[in-house]
Order: structure tokens, then sequence, then C-alpha cells
């Protein structure tokens, strides 16, 4: 590939991490967790939810911190806010793992670039030997070695 080439593919893709990062960064408040409706039954023999067949609605939300799940019940007031902030938080977090990918693909693209204008200057000093054709490695896993067992009496 040439410098060229990979000099305005790097281009285009720092336009994009800038544009994914101002996205980022203009998101309103957030809050994590999920938002949930459920419906319960009271127990009382004469209530109308024995005979509905979804009872008492709630509404709530449910997060994990330090491990440890907790849910609060959302007051009627403020569900269409924690409705919002849940949706907030969510993009924020859409938008992290976009960003993170871009930046690992525009690593690699800087790799290759780094790579190419080396080749390009050791062709042009005549003294060096040609760049060396290497063939991709592929990735490989070491094997577990199983401890010696003593032999048994």
């Amino acid at each position: 590939m040439s410098t060229e080439i990979s000099a305005q593919r790097l281009r285009k893709q720092q336009r994009h991490l800038g544009a994914l990062l101002e996205q980022l960064l203009g998101l309103p408040a957030g809050l994590r967790g999920t938002f949930s409706r459920i419906y319960t039954r009271c127990g009382k023999p004469t209530c109308w939810c024995t005979h509905e067949p979804m009872g008492h609605p709630h509404t709530r939300i449910t997060w994990s911190e330090n491990g440890k799940l907790t849910t609060r019940k959302v007051p009627a007031d403020q569900t269409q806010t924690v409705i919002n902030l849940t949706n907030n938080y969510r993009r924020f977090r859409s938008l992290r793992r976009q960003l993170r990918a871009a930046q690992a693909e525009m690593a690699g693209w800087l790799d290759q670039y780094e790579q190419s204008i080396i080749d390009r200057s050791r062709r042009a000093l005549k003294f060096l030997p040609p760049p060396p054709k290497m063939a991709p490695v592929a990735t490989r896993r070491r094997r577990k070695t199983e401890p010696e067992r003593k032999p048994t009496m």
C-alpha cells in the first residue's frame, strides 16, 4: 500500500475519531442501570389484582455497584427522567465501544504506515539491503505443560 493512500486513510480515520469523540462529549447526563416495569399481586383476597392477569404496576431501576445488585422504586413523576437518563448512558457506552474499535483500527493502520515509510527510505538508500518480505506471523498459543506426576507405589 502506498504511503499516500495510507496517509489519506489515517486522516479520514482521525476525522471519524473526532466525530465520535464530539458525540460522546456532547451527551447529556446519564444513569447506569436498567429501567423496568413490573407487576405484582398484593395478596389481599378482595383486591382487584387477584382477578386481573397482571396486577399492580411498579417501576424500578436496577444497577450493579461494587459487585452488588441494587434495585430501587422509581416515583411515577420521575419515570420519564429515569428512562431518558438510562438511554443516555447506553448511548455513551455504545459510542465508547465504537471509539475503542476505531482507535484499534487506526493503530493497525499506523503500524502499516510506519512500515511503508521505513521501506521507502531503505529503498532510497542504495547501500542498505532491500526490506525483507515477511509473511504475517500467526499467533500461537503456548501449550500448557502438565505437571509431572509422581509414580504411585
